[in-house]
């Protein structure tokens, strides 16, 4: 449902949106329990070059303000969250989850503020690929959720376009590929594309699914 809390509050989202002319849009940032406040806007962007064959990683640049010296960035993972205003209350939708190594989180003492641009879980499968875990004949399918399991990451669902192809034996798979470019050619093979959905896990999807 894309963020929503039920399927009522996002047919009410839909109806105001379909009649509302004038719409305040909100945006919120939150550390586990923590709302940061936001010195501006979160900057999200996520593009591929193509209908299929792609796993591109989401990613977010914003900026918090620090007023006391508490806030820490490093490797935490941030939700970021779009609101619209709908019959006199904020219905919040979240955007996905967004993390950055130090080199890419920047503090200013002088406004009190960081700088942070992160990265969806899709940064998990930068690593070289293995066969940990995999016995075959195994299916398309399973094949992908052991990869999930090898880089700490939730597998949507093992059903998605060729899931239930069997793999005989290892697949030729170049020397030194990424768990990311395994990914990509599985989507391929369904002419589906691979993402991070918005709360963290991999899905395979159809374009039409993609949203």
């Amino acid at each position: 449902m894309y963020g929503f809390k039920s399927e009522a509050e996002k047919e009410e989202f839909i109806e105001y949106t379909k009649t509302s002319v004038v719409r305040t849009v909100y945006s919120k940032a939150v550390i586990g329990e923590k709302e940061l406040n936001l010195k501006e806007y979160p900057k999200i962007s996520h593009t591929a070059e193509s209908f299929f064959g792609e796993f591109p990683t989401k990613t977010c640049e914003l900026t918090v303000f620090d007023f006391e010296d508490d806030v820490d960035l490093n490797e935490k993972e941030i939700t970021i969250y779009r609101g619209i205003e709908v019959n006199g209350k904020i219905v919040w939708v979240d955007m996905g989850l967004f993390s950055a190594t130090p080199e890419n989180i920047t503090s200013n003492k002088t406004s009190r503020s960081i700088s942070f641009k992160g990265n969806d879980r899709s940064v998990k499968f930068d690593t070289p690929h293995s066969e940990s875990g995999i016995s075959y004949p195994i299916s398309l399918g399973n094949y992908l959720k052991c990869i999930c399991n090898n880089v700490g990451v939730e597998l949507f669902s093992s059903a998605f376009p060729l899931s239930e192809y069997m793999l005989t034996e290892a697949p030729n798979i170049k020397d030194g590929a990424s768990e990311r470019e395994v990914v990509a050619r599985i989507a391929e093979l369904g002419g589906a594309i691979a993402q991070i959905t918005r709360d963290g896990k991999l899905k395979i999807s159809a374009p039409a699914d993609t949203g």
